[in-house]
C-alpha cells in the first residue's frame, strides 16, 4: 500500500488561497442591503455608487457623521446610523442659524 505524502507548505498556501479566493466570491455577491449594518445607511457619490473607505489610510476616510464600517462582504464603507445623521443635519442648522444671527446683530452695531 503506497502512502501519499502531503508537503505541509504546500497546503497552508492552498488554503490561504482558497481562503481569499471564497473571500472575493462574497465581495461579489454582496447586495446592497449588506453594505451597512440594519438600521445604518450607507452614503452615496453623485453617481449613485456606494463610498467606500480605509480606516488606514488618510485620503480615504469618510466625511462627518459618516464611519468606516467593514461590511460581511470584506469590503469597507461609509455608513451612519440614521438617528445620528438626523441629529447631524439638526445640530448643523442650529449652527447655521446662529451665525446668520451673530452676523445680523454685527450689522446692526
Amino acid at each position: 500500500m503506497r502512502r501519499l505524502h502531503i508537503d505541509f507548505p504546500s497546503t497552508v498556501l492552498l488554503c490561504i488561497l482558497s481562503a481569499t479566493f471564497c473571500t472575493l466570491c462574497e465581495a461579489v455577491s454582496c447586495s446592497s442591503n449588506e453594505y451597512c449594518p440594519v438600521g445604518w445607511s450607507v452614503l452615496r457619490r453623485e453617481d449613485g455608487s456606494a463610498h467606500t473607505c480605509d480606516p488606514t489610510a488618510f485620503n480615504a476616510k469618510c466625511p462627518r457623521p459618516h464611519n468606516c464600517v467593514h461590511s460581511k462582504c470584506g469590503i469597507s464603507f461609509c455608513c451612519v446610523h440614521s438617528d445620528k445623521l438626523e441629529k447631524w443635519k439638526r445640530q448643523e442648522e442650529i449652527e447655521k442659524e446662529i451665525e446668520e444671527n451673530n452676523a445680523e446683530e454685527e450689522e446692526e452695531l
